[in-house]
């Protein structure tokens, strides 16, 4: 079946092209980032934790610190939601920018990734929505991902969040240059900013264990080896293996269900309490 160049999905717009699959390949062939990914699967761990752990702070800071739940009720949901504009933090144009560029990053670097472990690249292309570009995308071969070990679906998995928290950080001394040399110029101050706020958020958020997020996927695998690990242990790896996934699948739904609830928490939390 061929795929469609472009595909209609109201309100969104999906363009593909083969072209820039090249650019992957070379990317995936440099030693520094095949070397790297170890890290990436490190990295994504802590920003999991840390990032669960920044929700339930703020959620009993909100109980805590009446200064705190005033100035998120003064901001209103809506600082809530990564929509330049409309998050009172996002500029229109410096956002969109931000929101681009780390989408971009984010698909190119699980394409690279995919590739550095022998897993095909289908296509890549931009994400439209009502026509305006919002993203862009890398279709990667899943059926043989999952072929892969457990080792290479987590490297591909860890690569998007990295690459955004990566991006978040490169972008630190950009604010400190603008300080030192520009005179903290307000645009530049602001781009970079933004720049840093999106690419930091996408990351976490992205690292959470929920569903289909890489957070998700990643804590699948980590539940797998885990529910493995303890029936070598207790039952001498004779389990039905029904059974070990069945285990799998209620950890990992629970895990699901509980952050879920915490972020819907976050948000709605400060419109609740009077």
């Amino acid at each position: 079946m061929t795929e469609k160049t472009v595909e209609l999905r109201i309100p969104l717009i999906f363009i593909r092209t083969k072209r820039g699959l090249g650019f992957i390949e070379r990317l995936s062939r440099i030693k520094v980032i095949r070397s790297l990914n170890w890290l990436w699967v490190l990295v994504v761990p802590l920003l999991m934790i840390g990032g669960l752990y920044l929700i339930i702070y703020q959620i009993f800071g909100f109980f805590s610190d009446s200064v705190l739940l005033e100035q998120v009720k003064k901001a209103g949901v809506q600082s809530s939601l990564l929509i330049p504009g409309l998050n009172p933090f996002l500029p229109i144009f410096s956002g969109w920018i931000a929101i681009i560029i780390a989408i971009a990053v984010h698909e190119l670097s699980h394409g690279v990734a995919a590739r550095s472990v022998g897993v095909g690249v289908r296509s890549m292309g931009l994400m439209l929505f009502l026509g305006f570009p919002i993203g862009a995308f890398c279709e990667i071969d899943e059926l043989s991902l999952i072929e892969k070990g457990f080792k290479d679906q987590i490297k591909v998995s860890s690569a998007g969040i990295v690459s955004n928290f990566v991006v978040a950080l490169l972008a630190i001394p950009g604010l400190l240059l603008n300080r030192a040399f520009l005179g903290a110029n307000e645009a530049v101050f602001s781009l970079f900013f933004v720049i840093i706020l999106v690419n930091l958020s996408l990351a976490i958020f992205n690292a959470l264990p929920i569903g289909s997020l890489d957070g998700g996927r990643i804590f699948n695998t980590f539940a797998l080896i885990l529910v493995l690990v303890l029936d070598h242990v207790i039952h001498n790896g004779k389990s039905d293996i029904v059974n070990v996934y069945r285990t799998k699948d209620i950890i990992t739904g629970v895990a699901s269900l509980v952050t879920i609830f915490l972020v819907v928490s976050l948000i709605a939390i400060p419109f609740i309490i009077l």
